[in-house]
């Protein structure tokens, strides 16, 4: 089940950043790059830390509300 769960998480977090480099072409303003990105390492840097045995539930929920931050389809 654990295989499952990461090959998920691997798509999952893949799919994320290839939405957000096409995203991230159209942010011009230095600091809403700024923005973005400390916004992304507050979400995801610490996950794993905090969060060690519901690493893939949490990963799903903080994804979800991430890509609605970001305006990610």
């Amino acid at each position: 089940e654990r295989y499952n769960e990461n090959k998920a998480f691997i798509l999952a977090w893949h799919g994320f950043i290839k939405a957000l480099k096409f995203r991230m072409k159209f942010v011009r303003e230095d600091a809403e790059i700024r923005d973005i990105n400390t916004y992304l390492i507050e979400t995801f840097y610490r996950i794993g830390e905090s969060h060690p045995e519901d690493f893939y539930p949490f990963f799903d929920a903080c994804l979800s509300k991430a890509k609605t931050q970001l305006g990610i389809i």
